[in-house]
């Protein structure tokens, strides 16, 4: 039966906060097999996910004091996640489930992998399965597809992790093109820019500080890019950040806003 919960199930279990402190994913709470169905049971989020909230808010984005108090809970879980070793490959929107208090936790581990073991004096351990949502791919998977790297790492979850806040503080994908190919040249590329509001928006310019976070996520080299420890030490992230500017925000978001079931 393990080899059948594989790595979805491990990365569920990986963040029981009473081993690590942390509650921030979604919560495998038992497993029932039977002879011919396995059945997870699953700690119940109510809220819908992330990219449904978005839907619902004006521009398609979140404001950015509440998007930085969330961010900060879900770089908590991909650390977790990542310390042992487990690479999520499909952090998205939709993947991103709310509780019935509009916390944001990371679910759909259905694609998640161990990383091999690592033998002494061995390169660092690499996944070479090519899989997820196509414009949402790091660079180096889109290269593994093809034959011209190795394979990738952790640090494909933290690309992700940048299209991610990229989408819920401005409401666009930053490498969306007319085709396919367009916007895997533009992947390749780091090809994008932040749109500026309209000269009659009443939302605030998303501050330099977030706007250099997401640049320092969306680089081609996975070596450079910022690791989810790394990025909990950010300015934008760090307590004389946006989300400590607005200390009340996210309490009284959860205390004000009740989400019901989809």
């Amino acid at each position: 039966m393990e080899a059948i919960l594989g790595d979805n199930a491990l990365a569920m279990q990986s963040d029981n906060p009473a081993e690590h402190g942390t509650d921030d994913t979604v919560q495998l709470l038992d497993v029932y097999d039977t002879p011919g169905t396995l059945f997870l049971v699953m700690r119940a989020e109510l809220g819908g996910d992330l990219a449904t909230r978005l839907a619902s808010l004006p521009g398609r984005v979140c404001p950015e004091s509440e998007a930085c108090a969330h961010a900060v809970a879900l770089l908590r879980g991909v650390e977790s996640m990542h310390a042992q070793g487990i690479v999520h490959r499909d952090i998205k929107l939709a993947n991103v489930l709310l509780s019935q208090q509009g916390e944001w936790r990371l679910g759909d581990f259905g694609l998640a992998e161990r990383l091999p073991e690592r033998a002494s004096g061995d390169s660092p351990p690499l996944l070479t399965s090519v899989c997820g949502t196509h414009n949402n791919m790091a660079p180096e998977m889109v290269l593994c597809g093809h034959g011209e790297v190795a394979g990738y790492g952790t640090a494909a979850d933290m690309w992700q992790m940048g299209l991610l806040l990229f989408e819920v503080l401005f409401g666009v994908h930053p490498f969306a093109r007319g085709t396919h190919i367009e916007t895997l040249a533009a992947i390749l590329a780091a090809d994008f820019h932040f749109p500026e509001p309209a000269s009659n928006a009443t939302a605030p310019r998303v501050s330099e500080a977030a706007r250099d976070l997401i640049r320092r996520l969306l680089v081609t080299n996975p070596n450079l890019r910022l690791s989810a420890k790394q990025c909990m030490q950010h300015a934008w992230l760090r307590p004389t950040g946006t989300c400590q500017k607005h200390p009340g925000t996210f309490q009284k978001l959860v205390s004000r806003r009740r989400l019901t079931a989809y």
